[in-house]
């Protein structure tokens, strides 16, 4: 079995979708994957937002660096669960209420 040719792309709608083409015993085939999956969101900004608090205050409350928040605001980074629970007490809401999945 060779693989001839791979690629990986987002559809119109950001769904993964992955194609292979494969050749066993002279024979080609064409695999498709297409990959649904949900993404984290946040309120996180607009609960900062609500209280004036800046990302280094909070950061600093939260013995994580600026960078951490920014990261987590911009949903480039999905905080671990003692963090997400440390964010929840801060802003006393469920961590539920401040983070959520969606689909992608």
């Amino acid at each position: 079995m060779k693989i001839t040719n791979y690629y990986s792309r987002r559809d119109k709608n950001e769904r993964a979708l992955c194609k292979a083409c494969l050749t066993l015993n002279g024979f080609s085939f064409i695999l498709s994957i297409e990959k649904n999956y949900k993404v984290m969101k946040n309120i996180l900004p607009d609960l900062r937002a609500e209280r004036k608090i800046s990302q280094e205050d909070l950061a600093k409350q939260l013995n994580v660096s600026r960078q951490t928040i920014n990261a987590i605001e911009r949903e480039k980074y999905d905080p671990s669960l003692p963090l997400a629970l440390k964010i929840a007490k801060v802003f006393n809401k469920k961590v539920e209420e401040i983070f959520f999945l969606e689909d992608k």
